[in-house]
């Protein structure tokens, strides 16, 4: 399995590399990724979890399938939560 530093996964994808860097902490904070050696900056996909590995497999196949779906999702902004309270209340026919 290959190791990416910030800098290489800048040259894939054209995004902010300090966002990418940072991207990166929250994945080796979050699980899924690891970084190589402490301060290297170089991490490896490596989820902790069987459940991460298999959520990762799922959007990875979902993606291989429907790429523009998943990247919408990705950043499709959260939901307004003073709507989702508001709309908490609404009535619903039953």
């Amino acid at each position: 399995m290959q190791d990416w530093t910030a800098e290489q996964v800048f040259d894939v994808i054209r995004s902010n590399s300090a966002s990418i860097e940072g991207r990166l902490r929250q994945f080796a904070s979050g699980g899924l990724v690891a970084e190589v050696a402490p301060g290297t900056g170089r991490f490896r996909l490596s989820p902790k979890t069987p459940e991460l590995a298999s959520a990762l497999k799922e959007t990875l196949d979902c993606y291989r399938v429907r790429s523009v779906l998943v990247i919408e999702t990705i950043f499709k902004p959260p939901p307004d939560a003073a709507q989702r309270f508001a709309d908490a209340f609404r009535f619903k026919p039953q």
